[in-house]
């Protein structure tokens, strides 16, 4: 029996045989993309969502996956981008905001963190991931009193 990671290869790899034979398609190289970060190759990864951005310049998922593979590769500054770009076009994309703080953190811009945090909360997980990022900004600003009230409210 062929484990996840063998099936996962052999799913992408047949999708890059039919793109490689023409059948270049916005849902082969999503799919290509999705399937290669979940394996962590996000170089490969990145190849597939540009080109599926070639395709369809709106689509946010695209842009989002980029976001995900760019900040994987270290590349925070052009992630942020991706990120801002999927929000501009979806200002209620949840996940695209959790991200977009986490990137702003790692980046030591805690101030826009901290504003994408508190803009969170819809639901019980959105506030969830609030207190416990906004937790996180007061260590990074060195205010552990403020940082144990968010991770109290967060569980």
């Amino acid at each position: 029996m062929k484990s996840k990671a063998e099936r996962l290869d052999e799913a992408a790899s047949a999708y890059e045989r039919c793109v490689a034979l023409g059948g270049r398609s916005f849902e082969l190289l999503m799919n290509i993309g999705v399937l290669r970060r979940r394996q962590g190759r996000f170089d490969a990864a990145e190849q597939a969502y540009r080109s599926a951005l070639e395709l369809d310049p709106k689509s946010i998922i695209a842009r989002y996956g980029l976001g995900q593979s760019l900040y994987r590769l270290g590349r925070q500054r052009e992630a942020l981008m991706e990120f801002s770009d999927a929000l501009a076009r979806d200002p209620n994309n949840a996940d695209a905001h959790r991200l977009l703080a986490v990137v702003y953190r790692t980046l030591g811009r805690i101030d826009d963190a901290r504003k994408v945090y508190s803009g969170l909360g819809a639901d019980a997980e959105e506030r969830t991931v609030s207190a416990l990022g906004l937790g996180e900004c007061a260590l990074a600003a060195d205010d552990g009193a403020t940082a144990a009230g968010f991770f109290q409210r967060a569980f």
